[in-house]
């Protein structure tokens, strides 16, 4: 299953998702019940100086956050090449924060892979 964090969000100005939970147990059973696989990002149609900035925050809690990865979009699209992060079993949320710096316009969209165990 497919999950969208973001759909064609507008890349005009800055955004932060909410903490994306990565697995989701059954206590009482001890067991896991669904599980992400991999994270894509993509965006299109990015006009303005080419500089923002996407970054990835992972946690194993949802208060406390450490930087995964963070990278500057260089490209108006990166449609040929879309950006795909396996999850590690060992972090249980991310976030996912978008900063436009010299970006005027674009399309940004992020989903997660979800499968059931």
């Amino acid at each position: 299953m497919i999950n969208e964090i973001f759909f064609d969000e507008p890349m005009s100005g800055d955004f932060e998702s909410d903490a994306i939970e990565l697995f989701r147990n059954n206590l009482s059973e001890e067991k896991i019940l669904q599980s992400a696989s991999s994270l894509a990002l993509f965006w299109s149609e990015c006009i303005g100086t080419l500089d923002g900035e996407i970054i990835i925050y992972s946690s194993i809690d949802s208060e406390n956050w450490s930087l995964a990865d963070n990278f500057i979009i260089e490209t108006a699209s990166n449609s040929d090449d879309i950006m795909i992060y396996l999850i590690d079993p060992y972090i249980k949320y991310v976030k996912i924060k978008y900063i436009k710096n010299g970006i005027t316009a674009g399309k940004f969209s992020a989903s997660i892979s979800i499968t059931g165990v």
